[in-house]
């Protein structure tokens, strides 16, 4: 069970590596919005093209329309394509966007209709209510982040459990771990991993089980991430400063002190989320007297610390906002979880609640 246990744990960052670059690659855009934008550079661009077309020596209408078409399609190549409106939307730039139905996200893909539809529509309704300001699509995304967390939270409640109760077991398993640190033969081995099976037993934990919350995370992830980067309001307007639509890393290096200020707010909530557990695991270790773990990052643990940390700095910034809200969630998340579990009266109704 160990061996497919870390299996698996290895092949979970290769996994969350093909959804970010293979998942929700659709804009959208329907053929009326593709006309629509077509439509408006042209309006914005036309009369220069053709005077370069001129200029360039061309002399008959179909050499300077053949020029006019050709830089229409650079153009419109280079537009920031977001088409995921609810209702017929005129932005800011002038572009009117056809409203996208659930079934039109469902031709798109089955990510797409599954799980980016129903939170892209959530997160317009969100900013609709709010009043569709700076202000308004920020605590949008901390709404989203919230009804997403909540969900996922009920869905994992019995994983969640799982991985408190082993976080809580830690100075059981060191104990087994160093008598067994130098065992050679078979039958040491055999009589290592029965301790083990036989601890897993006593606290009825099944490490398997911990693997449902990633699997759930990931595409809810990547269905956000497409939400994100395709909802047309989105990409309009700013939150003291910084555009929720540009890149996070665009913003840093331009020196937005906001940027900056989320980037190491965001690293500092990844650090605390991935090691929190650690550090009250070995709290509550003290007090029982038992031996403490070193708090030292693995391989796993480092590659995905950086692989988030990279990956939130090229992706929107409202996807850095987005995963900075869930970080800090998840550090409120294992504090209430820790104080029920060591709460003699609380902990008796979480064991209550689980059985």
């Amino acid at each position: 069970m160990k061996k497919k246990k870390n299996l698996l744990i290895k092949i979970l960052p290769l996994v969350f590596c093909v959804f970010l670059f293979t998942g929700c690659t659709s804009d959208f855009c329907s053929k009326t919005d593709k006309a629509n934008i077509k439509k408006h550079l042209l309006e914005q661009y036309e009369t220069s093209w053709r005077q370069e077309a001129i200029d360039a020596g061309k002399t008959t209408d179909e050499e300077i329309q053949k020029y006019v078409d050709s830089e229409l399609n650079k153009e419109y190549k280079s537009f920031n394509k977001k088409c995921i409106v609810i209702s017929d939307y005129e932005s800011e730039s002038g572009v009117t966007y056809e409203k996208k139905t659930w079934g039109d996200a469902w031709k798109e893909g089955i990510m797409e209709g599954l799980l980016v539809y129903p939170i892209s529509a959530l997160m317009i309704l969100f900013i609709n209510w709010f009043g569709s300001t700076g202000v308004a699509k920020f605590f949008a995304l901390v709404m989203v982040t919230l009804v997403i967390k909540l969900l996922v939270l009920a869905i994992t409640w019995k994983s969640t459990k799982q991985t408190q109760k082993l976080q809580d077991i830690q100075p059981e398993l060191m104990e087994i771990n160093e008598a067994y640190s130098k065992a050679t033969s078979q039958a040491e081995k055999q009589k290592y991993a029965l301790k083990m099976q036989a601890l897993y037993s006593q606290y009825n934990i099944n490490p398997l089980s911990m693997l449902l919350t990633p699997f759930i995370t990931m595409p809810i992830f990547i269905a956000i991430w497409g939400a994100v980067q395709n909802i047309t309001i989105l990409q309009e307007g700013s939150f003291l400063g910084l555009s929720f639509g540009a890149k996070l890393s665009t913003q840093v290096f331009d020196g937005n002190l906001f940027g900056i200020i989320l980037f190491i707010i965001m690293i500092l909530g990844q650090v605390l989320s991935m090691k929190l557990s650690g550090w009250l695991a070995n709290r509550k270790a003290k007090k029982q007297h038992k031996p403490v773990r070193k708090q030292n990052m693995n391989g796993t643990m480092i590659f995905m610390l950086i692989l988030v940390l990279w990956t939130g700095f090229f992706l929107p910034a409202a996807m850095a906002i987005y995963w900075t809200l869930g970080s800090v969630f998840s550090v409120l998340q294992t504090l209430v979880m820790y104080y029920l579990n060591s709460n003699k009266k609380g902990g008796k109704k979480y064991e209550k609640v689980y059985k």
